[in-house]
């Protein structure tokens, strides 16, 4: 009879101790992906660090071209008389504008 107790003692002591085992284990893993510095926030880190990468290349290409369109328009008397007619209705002497009405009434 002192066996069968000593027995389920025994039982129940590595069961206790493997449940305290598991929730050790557990609670390590939830820290090292769900702390400050863990896994989970350095995966979000990075996708936000890529997505302003991309952004920031995007501005770049565009503050790029915006440079090389005033080089165009500082040095390119066409392109300072394109824009002055498209923009401004700008026209030389002697020219006649003519409008074209695009809509249709009905």
């Amino acid at each position: 009879m002192f066996e069968k107790i000593k027995k389920k003692i025994v039982d129940n002591s590595k069961r206790l101790r493997i449940l305290a085992y598991s929730l050790a284990l557990f609670s390590i893993v939830l820290f090292f992906v769900f702390n400050l510095h863990g896994f989970l926030n350095i995966y979000l880190f990075s996708e936000k660090q890529k997505d302003i990468k991309t952004k920031i290349e995007l501005e770049k290409r565009k503050n790029d071209s915006l440079k090389a369109e005033i080089e165009l328009i500082k040095s390119d008397k066409f392109t300072i008389e394109k824009i002055a007619r498209e923009k401004y209705g700008f026209v030389k002497p002697g020219e006649r504008i003519y409008f074209i009405n695009n809509s249709e009434n009905k």
